[in-house]
């Protein structure tokens, strides 16, 4: 018997199929009571008592039925779309556990949601792991939506030009302001040096904070990373 044939492209196989692969096994479980017995019966054995690794995670939805039931879950997977969509549904999943409403397309009503979905979004497009720390929230308003914008284009900018394997944001919001942190581990830049062309940090970062009565400030260095402050008061 001939031994099976190694697809050498069986990672970009699946992430070419991982869209439509998700939507079609996101509710899988819900069909299957036997697969759901056994892994009801797994998280009451494991519950608490290490780290479970879901081999070939795929798109997160075993790994999601099984962080409701108490199990600390993490997932490996050749497919970088299908790691990126496992992400996904663990955020929403972690603003579900914490009482915060699902990160819903149109439903941005507070800074911390706004933030979080921005995150999601950069890391779905980029293929970036982007975590995110809130201490505090406040409704969304068109003075605290230019910190959120501004944040999005620091994180972009990190995730396109960094080479960082991981980006990290922290937003506290406070009784008089707002100030989030983009910070990133990658290659860093002279921004002496950053060409005409590239407007992002003047006019995306800077000038959306300065527009909006806040400040940006950027510390950088050459294979150390960089960090970007952004602030704003709450009331004009």
């Amino acid at each position: 018997m001939k031994a099976p044939r190694w697809n050498p492209d069986l990672a970009g196989t699946y992430d070419r199929v991982a869209e439509p692969y998700g939507e079609q096994f996101f509710d899988e479980l819900a069909r299957k009571p036997f697969d759901r017995e056994l892994l009801d019966r797994f998280a009451a054995r494991l519950s608490g008592r290490g780290l479970v690794c879901d081999v070939g995670c795929g798109p997160g939805h075993v790994g999601r039925y099984l962080t409701e039931r108490g199990v600390d879950v993490f997932g490996l997977d050749l497919s970088s779309e299908m790691v990126a969509l496992a992400r996904n549904q663990e955020r929403e999943l972690r603003s579900w556990l914490s009482g915060r409403s699902p990160l819903v397309a149109g439903e941005d009503d507070t800074v911390a949601t706004a933030i979080e979905k921005a995150a999601a979004s950069v890391e779905l497009q980029f293929k970036v792991p982007v975590e995110v720390v809130t201490v505090g929230d406040a409704a969304l308003d068109d003075r605290l939506q230019a910190i959120v914008d501004a944040t999005r284009e620091a994180t972009v900018n990190a995730a396109k030009h960094s080479g960082a394997g991981q980006i990290s944001i922290y937003l506290e919001v406070e009784a008089e302001s707002v100030t989030a942190f983009v910070r990133d581990q990658g290659s860093g830049f002279d921004p002496d040096s950053v060409a005409p062309d590239r407007r992002g940090i003047a006019d995306s970062i800077r000038g959306r904070m300065q527009r909006s009565g806040g400040s940006a400030t950027i510390v950088t260095e050459l294979d150390a990373g960089t960090e970007i402050q952004l602030s704003i008061p709450r009331v004009a």
